[in-house]
């Protein structure tokens, strides 16, 4: 189990739901697992921030288990992370967007945001031996 911004992310809980076809447990606060895995992009730890936490948010967005205010809320954390000092946040937020805007929500901040940091980007390492 580890900790993202004060938050325990155990990935084998998001396996189990993973194996569930990704059904939000019962009586889950939904906001609150949607943090959890935002959190999780940022982790330091592959294995964590590339694996099921990553997998279960894409198919929630995609089936629209997170909805449109959930959506934008989310978009705008992730516009958040191009200003986040990991490299490994950073690269999240843009896949992340990508998925929300298919889904129909943009908000011209988040467009702002990526027009900031993708010429800014120094860490253009494709992979790092440490954090993947």
């Amino acid at each position: 189990m580890t900790t993202i911004d004060g938050a325990r992310v155990d990935p084998a809980r998001w396996q189990r739901v993973y194996e569930n076809d990704c059904a939000v447990p019962a009586g889950a606060d939904l906001p609150a697992l949607v943090d959890e895995l935002a959190g999780a992009l940022r982790d330091p730890a592959p294995e964590v921030r590339d694996g099921y936490p990553y997998m279960v948010l894409r198919t929630w967005i995609e089936r629209d288990v997170v909805d449109g205010p959930l959506r934008v809320r989310l978009g705008t954390v992730m516009a958040d992370r191009f200003e986040d000092p990991e490299v490994q946040a950073r690269a999240f937020a843009p896949l992340v967007l990508d998925m929300i805007v298919r889904r129909g929500d943009l908000d011209p901040a988040w467009t702002a945001a990526f027009r900031r940091w993708y010429p800014a980007e120094e860490d253009l390492r494709g992979h790092d031996p440490e954090v993947g």
